[in-house]
């Protein structure tokens, strides 16, 4: 058995350079193994995230040209320096998080509050980021 979560996010106010630096600054990063799995420009990657060793600098180029070509940014992103990780899909005016390492708890649950106070609580007192609502998914897979 395995489990499939996620959560959504819809925005007042939202810019996703804004959210992705926000994501930073909070604790997370791009950096899986030396490597970063996004979407590369244009929209015919099929949903599946590009694996290549590039810099933050031009991780970051590409995804403000995504943005000014309103296409989706999509980016796998890690907690700290653990395994604990998460893909963002970013559009205009939400945010879909696919929980792709999950965080479990003493009881084998998944840690939901570990995931909202990583991922809603930085928004809170954002100046440039302002949450309508959330929505959190889990399945378990057999």
């Amino acid at each position: 058995m395995s489990k499939l979560a996620y959560i959504e996010i819809e925005f007042y106010q939202y810019n996703q350079l804004d959210f992705l630096e926000l994501m930073v600054e909070y604790g997370w990063n791009f950096d899986y193994c030396g490597f970063k799995n996004y979407f590369p420009l244009g929209n015919d990657h099929d949903g599946v995230l590009k694996n290549k060793k590039i810099s933050n600098s031009k991780l970051m180029d590409i995804i403000q040209t995504k943005v000014t070509l309103n296409e989706v940014v999509g980016v796998s992103m890690i907690w700290r320096h653990t395994n604990i990780g998460a893909d963002f899909f970013l559009k205009n005016d939400s945010v879909s998080v696919t929980l792709s390492t999950l965080c479990i708890n003493s009881s084998g649950l998944m840690d939901v509050n570990w995931y909202l106070d990583k991922i809603i609580y930085p928004t809170i007192n954002s100046e440039k980021i302002s949450i309508e609502h959330f929505k959190y998914f889990e399945d378990s897979i057999y």
